[in-house]
């Protein structure tokens, strides 16, 4: 049983991996006050992105969300006024989106999108956020769609402080 128990596993992440896995953020460049990373879609690279810098534990608005796997839906972000994809039930955070922005100032947690990639910052932001939205849109709409990311800590991995 055992056996068959650690195949079946083994099948579903391989399954998930395939099937559901659609955007993939691998952090590349971690520095102290931000990360860059390359956003693949369908196994394809897209985009550069932007976030802040990838820590152990929390500072608000100065902290790069925990690696792992999150159920992206589309969200009207009224603060702004755009529709935008929003990470379900991330660790430790409340309003995770991927958005356009240039600098860690823009982004307090989110992911920024972008086409080109420079000492902390991405440019042609604009230009990505409204490629990737008319990529994604439909599938978020009509799927469950999902983004890794990897690089950085693991919810299970961070450091939180006693209250």
């Amino acid at each position: 049983m055992l056996i068959r128990f650690t195949y079946l596993v083994k099948l579903k992440q391989m399954w998930l991996t395939e099937n559901f896995k659609s955007l993939l953020l691998e952090r590349i460049i971690q520095r102290p006050d931000a990360t860059i990373g390359v956003l693949s879609l369908d196994g394809e690279p897209f985009c550069w992105t932007l976030e802040d810098a990838v820590r152990q534990s929390k500072i608000y608005a100065q902290t790069a969300i925990p690696s792992g796997v999150y159920q992206v839906v589309p969200h009207e972000w009224e603060q702004k006024g755009i529709l935008v994809p929003k990470l379900l039930k991330v660790p430790f955070f409340e309003g995770i989106y991927i958005h356009s922005g240039n600098t860690p100032l823009d982004t307090s947690g989110c992911i920024l999108v972008g086409r080109v990639a420079g000492f902390n910052r991405v440019e042609g932001s604009g230009n990505a956020f409204k490629e990737l939205m008319g990529k994604i849109y439909n599938r978020m709409e009509k799927t469950e769609f999902f983004i890794e990311i990897k690089g950085g800590y693991p919810s299970s991995e961070w450091i939180q402080p006693d209250i």
